[in-house]
């Protein structure tokens, strides 16, 4: 039977080499009874491969040999294509660091000891030099030489080797990943939130260059001791605009991918774009804020992940820290805003993510200053609680002069208010008892010789005169009329003229009862007046309830 083409070799690789040993073996049996050959190679590579044990997801510690005997013993026993010493360019080999299926990389040191500088260097490893393994290497080169950014790894140098095998020199990070780098020294929120923005910074940087990562996780982002953040390997990365000899985004080496962070459409083989890295980017986030991953993928084969992704469901992080523990604290922290953020960036649908890892650090920006995120809409209650969150002391300060001004705009309205009642009172009070002078003088003059029969006027017709004339004339006034109606009865019951006087003292009261407030003490007065009428009459039971009315 004819051999495989490269491709089938490869994207079968691809799909074995993330099976756990049980399933790997039963799918390297199927491809055995159709392909020995092909079978065999699968299995070499495998093996090969293996052999690596796990090199991305080691610290540069455990790579250059100090995490213990039981490390040093493994890489001695993978023998070494290029021993150290050897000379590769402007390089000399110090110590293999980690192999691959298809490459090796080496620690190694510039050979003019005038530049002390110390580089990771990658070859493809002997016999898997095969055109295709060939033109994927020198595509990692080609991207690699794309990026400029102060947390990206540096291509340094490139070239070929003494025995004909292309490489690349890239800039040594003395760093561990970062979600141990947070874990080692408790860094608080916003400090992790602050090394996740320079990551997106970054990550916006490459996918300004049109080059997607595609495997960002945190073996790939090394932090130095002095908290530089480095992001590393774009050995599976992709150019947005590569379409090379129809290598497009979904197919050579498309299913290459760390599953805990890997995009829904990279499990399902839908096309890639930038959103593919600010899912990885959410689950990173979410990871350094939660402490877990947002969801559980096992190591299994690529059409088990495919029917397990379309059922995901993702929790918010403020849940997962409510669970029993004592982050409460973090977890009020964390609802609202920072929510929606990770939320967002993990999305299901690639289009209802952030358009951009830069918008990602953007929002993250906003939520560390205070400052409304682009990710909820844009509503008036929302922005002024920010803006009073961003700004307490000033706000507060604003708040209380405010206040004081109010208060004495107020104080000062009431004064006006109780001036101007006291004035229109005094204006009615002056203006009654001008109209009780004139109607009594008008009654007087009734009793002048010279207007006709007033020298024939008796004190008791003068009151009966006087007293019908305030039902006539003042009809609309029942404070005037009360008034005089209470000194009727008042005069009347001193002339013993009782009958008439606990009249008028009734109908007084009533006016004022019909027309004053219940506590208005001149009610009281008219009381006292009807209390003596009754008095007089000798009603003493009665008298007494009117006085203590009228008190």
């Amino acid at each position: 039977m004819p051999a495989a083409p490269d491709s089938r070799w490869e994207e079968l690789f691809d799909e074995l080499v993330e099976l756990p040993e049980p399933e790997r073996a039963r799918r390297l049996a199927e491809l055995r009874a159709a392909n020995a050959d092909l079978a065999g190679r699968l299995e070499r590579l495998l093996a090969a491969d293996a052999a690596a044990t796990g090199f991305l997801d080691r610290s540069t510690l455990d790579l250059l040999g100090r995490a213990g005997a039981a490390a040093a013993e493994a890489e001695a026993e993978v023998e070494q294509s290029l021993p150290a010493g050897t000379t590769v360019g402007a390089w000399r080999v110090v110590s293999l660091l980690g192999r691959g299926g298809m490459g090796e990389v080496y620690l190694a040191e510039r050979i003019d000891p005038a530049f002390a500088q110390r580089v990771a260097l990658k070859v493809i490893k002997r016999g898997m030099d095969s055109q295709a393994i060939v033109r994927r290497f020198v595509r990692e080169r080609q991207i690699l030489a794309r990026l400029d950014h102060p947390n990206l790894a540096h291509l340094l140098d490139g070239g070929t080797g003494p025995d004909g095998r292309p490489f690349f020199a890239l800039e040594w990070v003395d760093g561990e990943p970062i979600t141990a780098w947070c874990r080692r020294r408790d860094l608080d929120l916003d400090g992790r939130l602050r090394l996740m923005q320079t990551v997106c910074l970054a990550v916006a940087s490459a996918h300004h260059r049109l080059v997607v990562h595609r495997d960002l996780k945190p073996a790939n982002i090394l932090v130095t001791a002095d908290g530089t953040v480095k992001l590393l390997d774009f050995g599976i990365a992709k150019l947005l605009a590569d379409h090379e000899e129809g290598l497009t985004l979904t197919q050579l080496g498309a299913r290459a991918l760390t599953p805990a962070y890997a995009a829904p459409e990279q499990i399902l083989g839908d096309p890639i774009s930038t959103a593919t890295d600010v899912y990885a980017l959410g689950v990173l986030l979410y990871e350094l804020i939660t402490g877990a991953l947002p969801h559980r993928r096992d190591q299994r084969a690529l059409q088990a992940l495919a029917s397990a992704v379309e059922h995901e469901t993702v929790e918010r992080p403020s849940s997962v820290l409510r669970r029993p523990g004592d982050r409460a604290r973090l977890a009020r922290r964390v609802t609202g805003d920072l929510d929606l953020i990770v939320m967002t960036a993990v999305h299901r649908d690639p289009a209802r993510r952030y358009p951009s890892a830069q918008a990602l650090a953007n929002d993250l920006g906003h939520f560390l200053a205070g400052r409304p995120i682009r990710a909820r809409p844009d509503e008036v209650g929302y922005r002024v609680r920010k803006f009073v969150g961003r700004h307490r002391l000033p706000v507060a300060a604003v708040g209380a002069a405010i206040a004081a001004l109010i208060a004495g705009l107020a104080f000062s309205l009431w004064q006006a208010q109780a001036a101007s009642r006291e004035a229109l009172r005094a204006d009615a009070e002056a203006k009654r008892a001008e109209r009780v002078k004139s109607f009594l003088i008008s009654i007087f003059r009734q009793s002048d010789p010279e207007a006709g029969e007033g020298g024939k006027l008796t004190a008791r017709e003068l009151l009966e005169r006087g007293a019908a004339s305030v039902d006539a004339e003042l009809a609309g006034e029942p404070q005037v009329q009360s008034e005089l109606l209470d000194a009727v009865a008042r005069i009347e019951n001193n002339l013993g003229l009782l009958e008439q006087g606990l009249a008028h003292a009734q109908r007084a009261l009533a006016l004022r009862r019909a027309s004053l407030p219940p506590a208005d003490g001149r009610i009281g007065l008219s009381l006292e007046a009807l209390g003596e009428v009754q008095r007089s009459r000798g009603a003493m039971d009665e008298a007494r309830k009117s006085f203590e009315a009228a008190i």
